[in-house]
């Protein structure tokens, strides 16, 4: 195993991954956050980059969202709350973010598995004065060659992981096709009590 540079601290949980998203959140002590994948390449000094452009934008409520390349195509003009309708919210899939406005969200809902919690998260934020600002840095995320496509565990059809948090995004803020103006449920924070050993609310295949 690589030994991982000195900045970057492995957490070992098996736990479900919108909770170990969570538990990442809860222990950064940087002044930035970056939601990513294990199938993300980037471009040479992506992360360098994007944290100069959010300097730059002099806003803490800035969530910058990365252009996505996925499989070879880019997939960007597709992320909006419903995908390819610009007349709804841009999303973020890979964003950065202020961490402390992240914490002052409330973090993750916990009842998502994996999928979608970050657009959630998007829309709170942007309930709350937020501004998503599309860059030109690039993220490849290499769905077919690292797992399988549409096949994968992440998918898994219609009774998967993502149809599973994709049901609870859009009870949350649409009626219909259209952007609700208020949030229609309760949002659900992560407990603190067990969050590394045991998967909270749904869980998937994890534990």
């Amino acid at each position: 195993m690589a030994v991982p540079p000195k900045n970057v601290v492995p957490i070992i949980s098996k736990v479900k991954p919108s909770q170990c998203y969570e538990i990442g959140f809860r222990k950064a002590t940087g002044t930035l956050i970056h939601w990513t994948a294990d199938d993300a390449e980037y471009e040479p000094g992506a992360l360098d980059k994007m944290a100069e452009i959010w300097k730059q934008t002099r806003n803490p409520k800035a969530i910058l969202a990365f252009r996505t390349i996925e499989d070879g195509k880019d997939c960007t003009p597709w992320h909006h709350l419903i995908g390819g309708r610009k007349e709804t919210p841009v999303m973020a899939p890979f964003g950065v973010m202020d961490a402390q406005f992240l914490k002052d969200l409330g973090g993750y809902d916990r009842r998502y598995i994996c999928g979608q919690s970050e657009n959630d998260l998007v829309m709170r934020a942007l309930y709350e004065g937020a501004q998503v600002i599309q860059t030109p840095i690039k993220v490849y995320v290499e769905h077919s060659r690292k797992h399988g496509g549409g096949k994968s565990v992440f998918r898994a059809g219609p009774n998967g992981n993502y149809s599973h948090d994709r049901k609870i995004l859009e009870a949350s803020w649409l009626l219909g096709e259209m952007v609700s103006p208020v949030r229609l449920d309760a949002f659900e924070p992560f407990f603190d009590e067990g969050i590394m050993d045991i998967s909270q609310s749904y869980k998937g295949k994890w534990e």
